[in-house]
């Protein structure tokens, strides 16, 4: 098959092409440059946003099946001054790829969402009823819902909403694993909120469940392996890297998540998680 990933040099998108290139002819694009090199992988630095950038590079090219990963993310990036840009990044970013289905009727696409959609939710589930808390962090939900709207209209359209995604290739501004063990190896201290428990899935297993999903329709991705409290997770980063940190515990503010896991019922009917959480850490020593 011929496949398209946007945002392939990213976290969630690395990943995902290492495992599609074994069977399959792929074409990345993203802002950054490629991670991979293959006789079976083509990349493109591509503003993903822009639409002259973006056209040229899926120029005369059809695709069987399309991951559509390329998103602003991360918590900080939609708060304060910084939401406006983030946001209408990610609708011009959603627009783009709007225009180049409805173009293509036939190609399938894999389009990455968030739990964020979800808001506070314990064992969250995909047919349960959308009830957002209003905040600023919201927008960045409420982007990815515009988006997952548009494919509930188009048929061969798939939409998975990630839970906390973790591995070595994370960006320690997007992701706590990877500030905390950054943390730990610079011996800077670490701010913890109070009270919030998330529920972490390696990437491998993230990736592993997302090429399983053959019917379209909507997916929770996560693992049903790792789920503790922030303080818990950063106590066992702690004892497996063998440090001493200080701490410091914050009560957290009206846009605080504090507890959201998913149920992943729907899932694991076609993959079951197997990386534990010392096996995600254990793959940080090779940074």
């Amino acid at each position: 098959m011929k496949i398209l990933v946007t945002g392939a040099a990213g976290f969630i998108g690395t990943e995902l092409v290492k495992v599609l290139i074994k069977t399959n002819q792929v074409v990345g694009i993203d802002l950054k440059p490629a991670k991979i090199k293959s006789k079976n992988y083509k990349h493109t630095i591509c503003d993903c946003a822009n639409p002259v950038e973006f056209f040229k590079a899926c120029a005369k090219q059809d695709f069987d099946v399309i991951y559509h990963l390329a998103a602003t993310v991360g918590v900080q990036n939609f708060t304060g001054e910084a939401v406006p840009d983030s946001l209408m990044n990610n609708i011009n970013i959603d627009h783009n790829m709007m225009l180049y289905l409805s173009r293509h009727p036939k190609t399938k696409v894999f389009f990455t969402s968030s739990s964020e959609v979800y808001g506070d939710c314990n064992h969250a589930s995909e047919q349960a009823p959308i009830d957002i808390k209003i905040t600023p962090r919201s927008s960045y939900a409420v982007e990815k819902l515009m988006f997952e709207t548009y494919l509930r209209t188009r048929p061969g359209s798939t939409i998975l909403r990630l839970f906390n995604i973790i591995g070595p290739g994370q960006d320690p501004e997007k992701g706590v694993v990877a500030k905390f063990y950054w943390a730990i190896k610079t011996g800077q201290p670490v701010t913890i909120a109070k009270g919030c428990s998330r529920s972490f899935c390696d990437v491998r297993d993230a990736v592993g469940e997302i090429l399983m999903i053959s019917e379209p329709g909507t997916y929770n991705i996560g693992s049903n392996l790792i789920n503790l409290t922030i303080e818990e997770l950063f106590q066992k980063m702690v004892r497996f890297f063998g440090s001493e940190l200080s701490i410091t515990k914050f009560v957290p503010g009206p846009s605080e998540i504090f507890d959201r896991s998913p149920n992943l019922g729907k899932i694991l009917k076609l993959y079951k998680p197997v990386y534990k959480l010392e096996d995600t850490l254990e793959t940080f020593k090779n940074i």
